[in-house]
């Protein structure tokens, strides 16, 4: 799977959602819950600011397990979340991210990149 680009913008105290709907090859509708069993988004620093690489803990992470990423009943999308209270804790202007599908029942596991892009917080004013 070749991702695509995508960047968003996160404005904090806000929640931030957003839906995403994908075709394969065939342009027919992927379906996220019967082809993956999990998927994950980290924020990191960018590289391209940073001497730091990607090691280390994330900025911020959305995956399945922590309810950040829902699957649509039919399998049709998938929701990114952040509740604004978390998007008034971030502490950080600026980040990179990519979106992975994880199918553990392969072997060996698949994982397949959906999305990925930079990430702009802008701050909030009324708190």
């Amino acid at each position: 799977m070749i991702p695509a680009k995508y960047d968003f913008t996160i404005w904090k105290g806000g929640t931030w959602s957003i839906t995403v709907l994908a075709e394969d090859a065939a342009a027919g509708d992927v379906d996220f819950s019967a082809d993956y069993t999990g998927m994950r988004m980290q924020i990191r620093r960018s590289w391209k600011s940073s001497t730091e690489n990607y090691s280390g803990s994330p900025l911020l992470e959305l995956t399945t397990e922590n309810g950040r990423i829902a699957v649509a009943g039919d399998g049709s999308s998938i929701t990114l979340t952040i509740s604004a209270a978390d998007t008034a804790s971030i502490a950080f202007n600026s980040g990179s991210y990519d979106l992975e599908l994880v199918n553990t029942d392969e072997t060996p596991t698949v994982v397949d990149k959906l999305l990925y892009g930079t990430v702009t917080v802008m701050g909030e004013v009324t708190i």
